[in-house]
């Protein structure tokens, strides 16, 4: 994504995705700075409780279906941190859970 000045960004996450399937996209999070600019970046994380079941919110009146099958967050999370901490070969994404 390209820099916008004085701009806001918001980095959408995977289980927004889901929620809005695919209405809202989640991206890969790297930082990479461009300039020696001064750069200003607060991070906040909100995630669901471990034991909810995250699922596609359609909209009955457009006959689309779910993109993805529902999910625990708790198993998604954990799937991911041992992604980060150990060499499994590949790293969970929310595209492993599509239909």
């Amino acid at each position: 994504v390209k820099p916008v000045e004085d701009a806001l960004c918001f980095n959408v996450a995977d289980m927004l995705q889901v929620l809005s399937n695919d209405r809202f996209r989640s991206i890969i999070h790297r930082v990479k700075t461009a300039t020696s600019d001064p750069r200003l970046s607060i991070a906040f994380f909100w995630n669901p409780s471990p034991d909810i079941v995250v699922q596609s919110v359609t909209d009955p009146g457009s006959g689309a279906a779910s993109k993805y099958k529902a999910l625990s967050f708790g198993e998604f999370r954990r799937k991911r941190f041992q992604g980060d901490f150990a060499n499994v070969g590949k790293e969970t994404q929310i595209s492993d859970y599509l239909l």
